[in-house]
């Protein structure tokens, strides 16, 4: 020992003597020597004795066993750790610009990023980033694909041989059996110590784990309930699967099934299907799907279930009926219809092809029913629906519990919204029942939500909310995020029936937060923005009613059912009335879609179909009319248990027979209000909302005599006023505030209308002439027969020339002969001859409403600017012209578009300013809605989220943006949306932003 520390003191004599500059001492691979005494002792005394102007480096796998409390007293040393050892995308972009490579692409440095995790010396050895001769000057990275294939192909094995080379000879040249243990056990994607040993026949894989981990050979590991997971770093993993299916293929297969075996008995079905595949063991994966496909169902996760769908050879998926019911399920998921019909009839065509009709058999086509009866339910044709269920339970063997349980509760469902409460509460108490009211969580979750929405359509709001409570209940223990989303809906709609609006609002934000966070909850996110308009417009909120409204029922087209799309159709309609605009009222109430039931009962859907008519007529003053199918409607709710549509009912029939001068029959009708109230008291707060509508009513309430039941019901004061006489109804008149509506109303926004004195034209014996009419409409000078004929026409037939003037004549058929005028220049529409100054365009009102606020954005009047941008987005009802598709109007559709989108973006920043956030970041989701790869709109979301506190959120917003970017586009956020994403993933840049 003295030998070597005498060696030292000669070392540190010469460069303190004969070496006047800086002096670097390097030890390299010091993990081979950390364990020995001396050699520990020898560099504790050297860094006692080093003089000032050397430095002393050394590099390690390992913590070096070294005394350095002295060092760091004195602020003389510092590490560097895997983390910063790690390059980062810009330190490749530097080191390929330091070895002359000035052209890497995006993707090509984000690949390199993450194939090797920042490990520099794959990247330097497995590329030619190490070999600056291999450059030409400027050239790219991928300037290899200039070479033929086959030269391609020999340098890729040439480069990755180098590489696995270097491990092996050069990283574990000490321990080839630690190596061999790696080799086999990377074939897993994540190593537990259990699933290793049981697939290595060994009992010290969690010692031989942590010891790679420790000495830094390419694992690393992550706790989860309180298990270490230990991950092989990707591109050695990769070299070692290669390596070992090369040299042992059969060992290769087992050892992939084997851990398939392991992952399945753990109902691990991912990982086992993955193994699965690797093993090409196609008689074991089906199997696995089969198994694990209702658990990633539940899960919400249809993205990965399709994607082992995807790996599964076709003539295998085409061979078993079974992935055809999968397919369906997640098309019905994702609101394909047509597409899930179509898969079920391959489904039921495959069953019947089948040479012995075995009991599988009936069970297999039992499953095609109930998801035939599915479909139908989201379309909306409940009759056919309970028809296919009937026709399952017909057949399904006793010990079928599970099917016949969820064939009872879509029979239920069906029953409740065609107004037969009393079956719909049988089946589905039937299907509590099967299961001895103990269901498995998973089905209890349905059914336990099923009757709570009966009882919420029944009135009873009591068991509605019991029913409630289990549901959330069940959906913690599953942590099924996405069907709590559906019951939070409810628990928000509660609220709201109860007058509780504060409540109902923040319930129904937080669900919608909730929604928008999660994959595959697009359905729920409609419902919630459908149920916040409600909730807006029974507080007299209509413009932000109707953004809610208009959103959910885009989402609702897409992904939600029929039943969503015709209550958000009927809120809108009543929206627009009640902001003075019966037009628009009566065309969202015609787009109503129900399918009627046979017979004389009467369903939720229609009953709220009728109600929206009948108001309108009654602002309109069409009391016959309304009167007419009000009387229908109450009888026919006379033999349902629907009491909130009988009070209704009730009360719009009490407002149309004050208008016609009928006193006694409505005192009758609201005396019979009050015998309803007496056994649903939970109704009261509807009374108070549909007086809203039609305040006469509450006058009458107040001042009749004979309402004193009534009023005692509602704790209403009895006010001392004239009694409702005859005579004297234009007191008692729905306040109707819309202005003279034009004799022709256009709208081109969405599906293209055309209203004459309130009525939409109906029958376009020919689109051509529909389309003309609006490609004239657009244009402010005459057009010419060959250019109208080449936008519209563009593949020119004999036919062409007949279809051009047939369109002319129906356009001057149906809008007036002198709104079509021929010039010498050619055709253009003069609507002012037929309608004067009676013209409403609503692209025309958007301009109008675009130059107002540019003027006021000039003048930074916030105010002013803010009410025509609102006035923007409210007209723009979807693209222009969506029913065309001809190229003429694909510039003004984007022109529109960027101006509506130009529009929610103002309104952001003037809400910012005005620290009204919530409504900001309201316009940013719906600027991401037209376009998701809008950053501006993302950068807007994560610094609303960081402003509210929700850090994680506002990380979740970058990653959705960089995944969206990259699939969408090929590139990477912008700086300023990087740079915001640095300060949050920096725990004291998050701090002090949170802090101002």
């Amino acid at each position: 020992m003295k030998r070597y520390q005498a060696a030292i003191d000669a070392l540190c004599t010469i460069i303190s003597e004969d070496v006047s500059e800086d002096f670097v001492i390097f030890l390299c691979n010091y993990e081979e020597v950390n364990e020995h005494k001396t050699f520990k002792n020898l560099i504790n005394y050297l860094l006692k004795n080093l003089p000032k102007q050397v430095t002393l480096f050394v590099e390690s796998r390992v913590v070096p066993n070294i005394s350095f409390s002295s060092l760091l007293v004195q602020n003389e040393m510092c590490g560097l750790n895997t983390d910063a050892l790690r390059f980062s995308a810009q330190e490749i972009i530097a080191l390929a610009n330091l070895q002359g490579i000035n052209a890497l692409t995006e993707d090509e440095v984000a690949q390199l990023t993450t194939y090797f995790d920042g490990w520099i010396a794959g990247i330097l050895i497995c590329t030619y980033l190490g070999e600056r001769n291999f450059f030409h000057q400027g050239s790219p990275l991928s300037d290899i694909q200039s070479l033929p294939s086959y030269q391609v192909d020999s340098v890729a094995i040439q480069k990755r041989n180098e590489l696995f080379s270097y491990t092996v000879n050069e990283v574990f040249k000490y321990d080839r059996e630690l190596q061999r243990f790696l080799q086999a056990s990377s074939i897993l994607q994540q190593m537990e110590p259990d699933i290793c040993n049981e697939l290595l026949d060994r009992t010290d894989a969690a010692e031989r784990l942590s010891r790679l981990e420790y000495q830094g050979l390419f694992v690393t590991s992550y706790k989860q309930f309180s298990q270490n997971i230990y991950v092989c770093h990707p591109v050695i993993r990769e070299l070692f699967n290669k390596q070992c299916y090369e040299q042992d293929r059969g060992r290769f297969f087992q050892l992939h099934y084997k851990a398939a075996q392991y992952w399945r008995a753990r109902q691990q079905y991912e990982q086992a299907l993955y193994h699965a595949l690797e093993s090409r063991a196609y008689d074991l994966a089906p199997q696995i799907i089969f198994e694990g496909y209702k658990q990633l169902l539940q899960q919400g996760r249809i993205e990965t279930l399709s994607r082992w769908l995807d790996k599964l050879p076709s003539e295998m998926l085409a061979s078993h009926p079974r992935f055809f019911l999968i397919q369906a399920t997640i098309h019905l998921i994702r609101g394909q219809h047509e597409m899930a019909f179509t898969l079920l009839n391959k489904t039921s065509t495959l069953i019947e092809g089948f040479s012995e009709r075995t009991a599988q058999c009936h069970i297999l086509q039992a499953e095609v029913d109930i998801l035939y009866s599915k479909a139908l339910f989201q379309t909306g044709d409940y009759v056919q629906a309970q028809n296919f269920c009937q026709r399952a339970l017909s057949v399904l063997p006793v010990d079928e519990i599970e099917l016949q349980s969820e064939a009872e509760m879509r029979l239920g469902s069906c029953a409740n919204l065609q107004g037969d409460f009393t079956t719909g509460i049988v089946h589905l108490h039937r299907a509590l029942s099967l299961w001895d009211n103990q269901p498995p969580a998973n089905l209890a979750v349905d059914i336990h939500s099923a009757l709570a929405n009966t009882y919420y359509l029944m009135g009873n709001f009591e068991l509605a909310q019991h029913h409630l409570m289990r549901t959330l209940k069940y959906c913690e223990l599953l942590q099924d995020e996405q069907r709590k989303i559906e019951n939070l809906i409810l628990k928000g709609i509660l609220y709201k029936n109860r007058g509780a609006y504060k409540e109902a609002e923040e319930t129904l934000l937080n669900t919608l937060e909730l929604a928008r966070s999660l994959l595959y909850t697009r359905r729920a996110e409609a419902y919630t923005l459908v149920n916040l308009g409600s909730l807006y417009m029974e507080q007299g909120n209509y413009s932000q009613a109707l953004i809610y409204s208009e959103d959910g029922l885009t989402l609702s087209y897409k992904w939600g059912n029929q039943s969503i799309i015709n209550s958000t159709l009927a809120d809108i309609a009543l929206i627009h009335l009640f902001m003075g605009d019966i037009t628009s009222a009566l065309h969202f109430a015609e787009k109503i879609h129900v399918k009627r039931s046979p017979g004389k009962s009467i369903g939720y859907e229609q009953v709220e179909q009728e109600l929206t008519y009948c108001i309108i007529f009654l602002y309109q003053h069409r009391y016959a009319e309304a009167y007419t199918r009000l009387v229908a409607i109450d009888h026919a709710l006379e033999e349902t248990l629907l009491k909130r549509g009988r009070l209704q009912t009730k009360l719009c029939l009490a407002a149309c027979l004050i208008a016609l001068n009928q006193h006694e029959d409505v005192i009758r009708h609201l005396q019979e209000v009050a015998s309803l109230l007496i056994d649903s008291e939970s109704y009261k707060q509807l009374i108070f909302v549909e007086t809203k509508w039609f305040p006469t009513l509450l006058q009458v309430m107040k001042s009749s005599p004979q309402l004193v039941k009534l009023r005692a019901i509602l704790e209403l004061p009895e006010e001392d006023c004239q009694e409702y006489q005859k005579g004297s109804e234009t007191e008692y008149l729905p306040q109707v505030t819309e202005p003279c509506p034009p004799k022709i109303a256009i709208m081109a926004f969405d599906e293209p209308i055309i209203l004459l004195s309130g009525q939409p034209i109906k029958h376009w014996r020919m689109s051509y002439a529909r389309e003309l009419f609006f490609y004239l409409l657009e244009s402010d000078r005459p057009i010419s027969k060959e250019k109208i004929i080449t936008a519209l026409w563009p593949e020119y037939t004999s036919q062409t020339n007949q279809m051009f003037h047939l369109s002319i004549y129906h356009i001057r058929r149906l809008i007036g002969k002198l709104c079509l005028v021929r010039h010498a220049e050619g055709y253009s529409l003069n609507l002012k001859a037929c309608f004067g100054e009676h013209v409403w365009y609503d692209v025309q009102e958007f301009r109008a409403h675009k130059r107002e606020a540019e003027q006021a954005v000039v003048l930074k009047d916030d105010l002013r600017a803010k009410e025509a941008f609102l006035k923007m987005v409210e007209l723009y009802r979807g693209d222009y012209g969506s029913l065309f598709y001809n190229d003429w109007c694909t510039v003004k559709r984007d022109e529109l578009r960027t101006a509506y989108t130009d529009a929610h973006r103002q309104l952001a920043q003037i809400a910012w300013r005005h620290e009204a956030f919530d409504e900001s970041a309201e316009h940013w989701s719906k600027m991401l809605h037209i376009d998701p790869c809008l950053e501006e709109a993302h950068y807007g979301l994560m610094r609303y989220y960081l402003r509210q506190g929700k850090r994680n959120q506002a990380l979740r917003q970058y990653q959705q943006c960089k995944t969206i970017l990259k699939e969408e586009l090929g590139i990477q956020p912008r700086l300023s949306l990087q740079k915001l994403y640095q300060q949050l993933t920096d725990p004291l840049d998050s701090i002090e932003h949170n802090e101002h």
